[in-house]
């Protein structure tokens, strides 16, 4: 909502596209997640033999670094929207590749917790997002966030594809 109101405030041609990037990196996020983790992962939970610990690590303490992310990502998105073009303030450009790497690193250690194992499409994605921090000083911060809201994507894809030959839970 806050991103829909920043565009409404300051609209521009290059505003709608940073909208529409926005509005793409989230679905990104929440596709990495409701994919199959949130609901395959309350049944793991529910069939371990300590669903309380599990739970609350993978729950609580898991959950926030996909929040802040998720929120980093959001101040990222106002950000540009409000000046898509020209040069780019360092926090802009932490805020564009941090936000996702944060909710990225979460996402892997909530997998971790529940499935014992790292997705390779997460990681993958979060050194794909370092490596353009050495892109992000001369590049424009709208061109800085599609290439953040492509990997995103990416990792969003791949790990769709992996998932569905994933033998499915009872």
């Amino acid at each position: 909502m806050v991103t829909g109101a920043t565009f409404a405030a300051h609209p521009s041609p290059e505003g709608g596209t940073a909208l529409l990037t926005a509005f793409g990196a989230s679905v990104g996020l929440w596709w990495t997640y409701f994919g199959s983790s949130a609901e395959a992962g309350s049944r793991v939970i529910a069939a371990s033999d300590d669903p309380g610990r599990l739970a609350r690590s993978a729950y609580t303490f898991l959950h926030l670094p996909m929040v802040a992310g998720i929120v980093v990502s959001a101040v990222a998105d106002e950000l540009v929207i409000h000046h898509p073009g020209g040069h780019m303030a360092p926090g802009t450009a932490t805020a564009i590749l941090g936000g996702p790497a944060l909710f990225l690193i979460g996402h892997a250690l909530f997998r971790r917790a529940v499935w014992g194992r790292v997705p390779r499409s997460h990681l993958a994605g979060v050194l794909v997002l370092a490596a353009l921090g050495a892109i992000a000083p001369p590049a424009p911060p709208l061109a800085l966030a599609a290439c953040a809201t492509a990997t995103v994507a990416g990792v969003a894809v791949w790990a769709a594809v992996v998932r569905s030959g994933e033998p499915q839970a009872a």
